[in-house]
């Protein structure tokens, strides 16, 4: 199997931020902005694999949600840090709106770097602050914000990311289960796929892609297949360390460690917040030094 490294500078830290509010209207409009850096030589086919899983799930959520879909691909030669700008800026939301955004290349952070989020990297050698665009999205108001960069995030060197296929056999579950998700909670979800200094992993095999993309979108898929789906039990899941080998044997011994935090209320619940970004990571004893690279991680 090959695997390849995400990391621009260094870095493959998988950053996502839900905002979820009250029930939405299922007149809402749902905007996509789906960014991958599809042409980059090293990670081009596992970012490319993960772009495709996303409009998979922006298509799924439109379809069972009801919601309208407005979908924006930036990949290949049109990803210039000025189109991911341009795209943020004009985006008209309204209140009722849910906005989903995602990024999947190289990433990278520096010693002094306070955010825990990474800056994504831009052909041909530019940056954004992933805190930058989802503080602009979030002044927009969304009713609900999805917000992830799968890239690097650490100032070594790293590596990239995986897919799903979302379960079909019972409508009825699905779309009640998308519902659910995305319409009936409120609050926040933020998660990056590698704690600050730590590496992320990706494969450019059909079923994968980014490994914590993969693992995410598993989780999700799996509690979308429930009578009783949850963001705590997805979240749960996918912010386990992920024991690399057992998707690539071949792999240093590893674990990849997502860190997560969040605060969401469902309808007429308690509300329910957990903070991993504090607790001490196992991974630092289970894991082996991985040899550092010239080029190539997210």
């Amino acid at each position: 199997m090959n695997y390849q490294e995400k990391t621009h500078t260094l870095l493959l830290s998988v950053t996502l931020i839900i905002a979820l509010s009250p029930i939405g209207s299922l007149a809402a409009t749902l905007h996509a902005i789906i960014v991958g850096d599809t042409t980059d030589p090293n990670i081009g086919q596992s970012v490319q694999i993960d772009v495709d899983h996303l409009n998979t799930l922006v298509e799924n959520i439109h379809k069972y949600t009801g919601m309208t879909l407005s979908n924006q691909v930036i990949q290949g030669k049109e990803l210039t840090k000025e189109a991911v700008k341009t795209a943020v800026a004009d985006l008209s939301v309204a209140s009722e709106d849910a906005v989903i955004f995602y990024f999947s290349g190289h990433g990278y952070r520096h010693s002094d770097t306070h955010s825990p989020w990474p800056y994504l990297f831009m052909p041909p050698c530019e940056a954004l602050a992933f805190s930058q665009i989802i503080l602009e999205l979030k002044a927009k108001k969304p009713r609900f914000l999805l917000a992830i960069s799968d890239s690097c995030n650490s100032v070594l060197d790293n590596f990239p990311a995986p897919m799903i296929e979302f379960i079909e056999e019972d409508e009825e579950l699905v779309a009640k289960s998308y519902q659910k998700l995305f319409l009936d909670y409120q609050g926040h979800i933020t998660a990056s796929a590698a704690r600050p200094g730590e590496i992320s992993y990706g494969f450019s095999v059909p079923q994968i892609g980014g490994l914590f993309t993969h693992t995410f979108l598993t989780a999700l898929d799996n509690s979308l297949s429930s009578s009783e789906p949850n963001w705590e039990q997805i979240m749960e899941q996918s912010g386990s360390p992920i024991n690399v080998r057992q998707v690539w044997p071949q792999a240093p011994t590893h674990y990849q460690c997502p860190q997560y935090q969040f605060k969401l209320l469902e309808q007429a619940k308690q509300p329910i917040i957990v903070n991993t970004l504090d607790s001490p990571s196992e991974c630092h004893q289970w894991n082996q030094p991985v040899p550092s690279c010239t080029k190539g991680g997210k």
